[in-house]
């Protein structure tokens, strides 16, 4: 399914899925330029420009992740000029980098042997061979991307006048798929990520079109109270979990267990995913000198110092 909806003059909102949950780009044309922010997978951007029914001239990629670089290598073939950051540019120079930095290797362990190799195997196939042409990000009088970290390493949102395009960048409380993926937010740093928060909550976007359907608003498009709403409940979910966090440590705990107990106390009832596993460690990693260890073998025990 993929649908075209205008915005506004020149602004189209493409809305189509990912799996069980939505997944938003947006096409924008001024002044005898065409922009394309994000591309999708390998497997679905040739529909996304069947349907546009142009090659837009340029295309941004807002992170390194299947979902949003995965289109890139099939534009480029097309004659796009393919932007992204240059920390998302050097992720995706090569398949290794760009599958290990979003599937680590060594959550092997807590995944399965199996099902690691299925999720490996299903980034490398919607991922294709993403290029990328240059990482001058557009500082245009209509359209401007700017670093926003804290999801990944390289993230970018853009803003075009009115309307911010946030990507995975800022994730409210969560997501909320129709059949399988009900997931906390992701996030790599926890500092970087409310820096980013912090920071488009002083911008005062009047609408903002994230990547997926993330809660509260489980909406394509985020306008009037609802963007308010929508960015402190991306900080108070961050905080919420830090709490969570707190409680769970009171003893020594494996990753895995911590992860899966952070699951269960934040209300996500499925088994350990990599992007958990992500955020179990980012909160580790913030809570920093507080935090201490056993290590024995291969095997790290964390837990809150007295």
């Amino acid at each position: 399914m993929i649908e075209l909806k205008e915005i506004e003059n020149g602004i189209t909102l493409i809305a189509t899925e990912y799996h069980d949950v939505d997944l938003n780009l947006l096409y924008v044309v001024r002044n005898n330029e065409s922009y394309l922010l994000d591309t999708s997978t390998s497997l679905q951007i040739k529909a996304i420009l069947d349907k546009l029914e142009e090659t837009p001239k340029n295309a941004i990629i807002s992170h390194a992740h299947l979902d949003h670089a995965g289109g890139s290598g099939y534009l480029y073939a097309q004659g796009s000029n393919v932007i992204a950051h240059k920390i998302s540019a050097s992720l995706l120079s090569d398949i290794d980098s760009a599958v290990y930095s979003f599937f680590p290797n060594r959550y092997v362990k807590w995944i399965g042997k199996e099902n690691s190799k299925n999720f490996i195997d299903l980034i490398i196939q919607e991922l294709g061979e993403p290029k990328v042409t240059t990482y001058n990000l557009p500082t245009s009088t209509f359209i401007k991307c700017f670093e926003a970290f804290g999801h990944v390493a390289g993230a970018i949102v853009c803003k075009i006048g009115k309307i911010l395009f946030t990507g995975d960048e800022v994730q409210g409380s969560g997501i909320k798929g129709r059949a399988e993926t009900n997931s906390i937010p992701q996030i790599s740093s926890i500092s970087d990520y409310l820096v980013t928060i912090y920071r488009l909550i002083q911008l005062k976007p009047e609408i903002i079109i994230p990547a997926h359907n993330y809660l509260p608003s489980n909406t394509r498009i985020i306008e009037g109270s609802e963007v308010e709403r929508f960015l402190y409940s991306s900080l108070d979910s961050t905080l919420k979990l830090l709490e969570i966090a707190g409680n769970i440590l009171d003893k020594p705990i494996t990753l895995g267990e911590f992860t899966e107990k952070l699951l269960r106390e934040y209300g996500i009832n499925r088994k350990i995913y990599p992007q958990a596993l992500i955020t179990a460690e980012a909160i580790i990693n913030y809570l920093g000198k507080k935090i201490a260890r056993i290590k024995e073998g291969d095997v790290t025990l964390y837990f809150m110092k007295q």
